[in-house]
């Protein structure tokens, strides 16, 4: 996706606020590693009804396995402003000029030009319109990993790569009892599955909990996050 410079220079935010650098010390416990990072399995997009990116920022960005209270401490995933703006859009016809990302950019857009020349209104309308056709394609086309697969693996119904080149995908977190939060990512793309009510998208794993890391169901049998998991047999 093409993203406007003008656009880009003031919607980029830091890793981490004080607050989720502090809260990253005070409730995750990171173990240890798990395994490589560009490995993909698939999920229903409605599995994913949390987040832990807005308390703990880049934090729990992987691949760590962590011990800790960081999977009690999450928020909806569909109160971030960007993913409910999206989901208006597209699912109740709202258009951009009436969605709090578009008021969000453009009053950083009139801040940033009493000092500095910033992007007009059309660059900022030009910048989300390009989710409108990110939208057409994966409607038309299905959805698309972004980097190039490395292995396919075989379902009944079609042919899924089971990794890519990058960690480019949506990224997850999983919690000590299997919850699926989404961490780092493709957030707009996940916001788009859902409002498609697409059934399978491919994630990658961030950081998993280590109760449920012990328990190992996430390779054995939790039938519904790994179902497609390629183990290389």
């Amino acid at each position: 996706m093409i993203i406007h410079q003008t656009v880009n220079h003031f919607i980029q935010r830091p890793a981490q606020s004080v607050g989720q650098r502090l809260r990253t010390k005070l409730f995750v416990d990171e173990v240890s590693h798990h395994s490589n990072l560009t490995d993909l399995v698939y999920i229903n997009p409605e599995d994913i009804k949390y987040t832990t990116r807005t308390k703990f920022g880049s934090g729990l960005n992987g691949p760590i396995i962590a011990q800790g209270r960081w999977d009690k401490i999450v928020t909806p995933f569909t109160e971030r402003y960007k993913v409910k703006s999206i989901i208006n859009h597209f699912k109740y016809n709202t258009n951009w000029e009436n969605t709090e990302y578009f008021k969000r950019l453009n009053f950083r857009r009139k801040i940033r030009s009493k000092h500095h020349r910033g992007s007009t209104k059309n660059e900022i309308l030009d910048y989300l319109n390009n989710y409108d056709k990110l939208y057409e394609d994966i409607k038309k086309e299905g959805y698309k990993i972004t980097s190039s697969p490395h292995t396919r693996i075989n379902t009944d119904s079609e042919d899924l790569p089971s990794q890519c080149e990058e960690p480019s995908e949506i990224g997850v977190a999983i919690g000590r009892d299997g919850e699926l939060f989404w961490q780092n990512g493709g957030q707009h793309r996940l916001a788009i599955a859902k409002s498609l009510n697409l059934e399978l998208v491919p994630v990658q794993v961030h950081a998993i909990h280590a109760d449920w890391e012990k328990r190992k169901e996430y390779v054995q049998s939790s039938k519904s996050i790994f179902n497609h998991t390629n183990t290389g047999s």
